[in-house]
């Protein structure tokens, strides 16, 4: 914008954001159990993938790089929720890597949240993204991210704080980045805590709304303003 002419004074960016009481994370071990029953979840170290099975979420290289995660840490268990064109690829490649015991395809899932909640790892290996509403919620769920770096994910994503950034495409990069919090549960629940306090503060969707609310009454003093200025 600021290449094309536009005035700096006249550009506002404002992210997207998360109904952070929706996506929370669990608050006892007695909920977690209540909704793994529930959902019929196997009670392994839960990694999950939230989005349309499409080339640029680069689902692929997370299954590529799947078998190193399972080597060292046997009781890692994938769940990859969402539809679209690859499905039946990925399906067909989890398969030739011998995964079928260790990866879920769930489909889509209108309502996510419980998924979120029960897993270990939010990963989102995405070749491009905007802000993904996906990785918002994970966010606010709780959960330590291992995400590419590209536009969008390092937006949100603190390396070394929240998460983990990676480069797309590096299936040895994205397996160690995932047993790094998978070897270490306080180190995955202290950058989940950070991740959950950062969405609380800065992209919780009350905190969004204000945000507009204020553009806008900023532009309508502005106009008022002009309005009251003297004809040149």
């Amino acid at each position: 914008l600021l290449e094309a002419g536009v005035p700096a004074e006249r550009i506002h960016r404002i992210p997207n954001g998360v109904d952070a009481e929706r996506f929370r994370p669990l608050t006892s071990d007695r909920e977690r159990g209540e909704v793994r029953q529930k959902l019929g979840l196997p009670a392994r170290d839960l990694v999950i993938f939230v989005g349309n099975l499409t080339p640029k979420k680069n689902v692929a290289t997370l299954l590529d790089a799947w078998p190193a995660v399972r080597a060292k840490h046997p009781s890692a268990h994938l769940l990859l929720l969402g539809d679209g064109p690859e499905k039946i690829a990925l399906v067909e490649r989890a398969d030739r890597l011998g995964l079928h015991d260790s990866v879920s395809f769930l489909g889509e899932r209108v309502a996510p949240e419980p998924y979120l909640r029960m897993a270990r790892l939010f990963v989102l290996p995405s070749l491009v993204e905007g802000m993904a509403n996906a990785l918002l919620e994970a966010m606010a769920s709780g959960l330590p991210v291992v995400a590419s770096r590209v536009p969008g994910n390092s937006d949100l994503v603190r390396d070394g704080e929240t998460g983990r950034l990676v480069e797309p495409r590096d299936s040895a990069a994205l397996a160690e980045a995932m047993l790094e919090f998978l070897a270490s549960p306080d180190r995955a629940r202290d950058a989940g805590a950070r991740a959950r306090q950062l969405i609380e503060s800065d992209y919780a969707m009350d905190k969004i709304a204000d945000r507009y609310l204020a553009l806008y009454d900023n532009l309508r003093s502005r106009r008022g303003d002009l309005a009251r200025s003297p004809a040149v």
